[in-house]
Formats: structure tokens, sequence, C-alpha cells
């Protein structure tokens, strides 16, 4: 039995070594400017929406994300860009607000980092840039620029309003 033993645990621990490690991250990284498709900042969002913590890299791209629609955020989320002048997120193309956190999510954690958001204009709405309008959730900003979001709308900010 003495001799079996050393056997067992040098064949288990040759298994669980190349056993596939699990992952429950389910990251994504933007590689399009597109609106929609593969590698687009839209289908990153719809791939990792299943469950909070992912992380979206937007890497540097040659020309701006042009956002057509909202980009609907209902899970904690990092959304993490190669720096403001590299990684440019234009909601210019269809003058709708480019970030939108709805009131039926709760206790969230967003956080973006490293890009820019610019071009909307709207006399409908606030919040161009970015709309928190959850319950106890946060929004973190760091290394962004906001510009060039225009607003007649009488009520909150013209680039982030917070509810």
């Amino acid at each position: 039995m003495k001799k079996s033993l050393p056997t067992i645990f040098f064949l288990l621990s040759i298994a669980f070594s190349v056993t596939p490690r699990l992952s429950f991250a389910n990251d994504c990284t933007v590689t399009s400017s597109a609106d929609s498709g593969s590698g687009s900042l839209r289908d990153c969002i719809e791939n990792v929406a299943t469950s909070d913590g992912n992380t979206i890299t937007i890497e540097a791209l040659a020309s701006p994300i042009k956002v057509t629609g909202s980009l609907t955020l209902t899970m904690s989320i990092n959304i993490r860009g190669a720096g403001p002048t590299a990684s440019i997120i234009d909601g210019s193309a269809g003058n709708a607000r480019v970030f939108n956190i709805p009131s039926t999510v709760n206790n969230k954690s967003i956080s973006i980092s490293g890009v820019t958001i610019q071009g909307v204009s709207s006399s409908t709405q606030s919040g161009l840039a970015i709309l928190l309008d959850a319950n106890d959730s946060t929004l973190n900003l760091s290394d962004c620029e906001i510009k060039n979001m225009t607003s007649s709308f009488s009520d909150n900010g013209a680039a982030v309003a917070v509810f």
C-alpha cells in the first residue's frame, strides 16, 4: 500500500495539471469600430451581459466607434480603453445616448476608463454620454474625456446625468 499511495498522488497531480482551468469571466475585446457585428462594442456588451464583473477591452482603433443607438449596461462591468486619444466612442451617427444604465439595474458597479465619448446632440434628453438611472449603483470614470455633447433639454447635465 505504501508504494501505491505515492503513485496515486503522482498520477492525480499530472491529471490536475493538464485539466483546463475553469474560468467564469466572460471578457471581450473590441476590435471593430462598427456599431454592430463581431468585435464591435455592442457585440461585446451583449456577450458579457450574462454575469457581473466582466471586462471589455477596447483596442486602439484607427477610427472612432460609431454608435447609432444606446448601449444598455445591466451588469457590473469594466470597460477599458487604450486611452482617450486611441479609443473614441462617437454617438453623432445616431444622436442617441451612448451608455444607458436603466432604473431596473440595482447594486451594480460600472467602471469606464481610457476612452473619449463624444458627439451627441439632443433637444429631448440629458445624460447624452451616460445616463445612470440605476438604484444604489456606482459609476467610476477615469482617464476619460467627454466632449461635444449638446442638449437644450432643461433638466440635468448634457453629458452625464445621475438620477
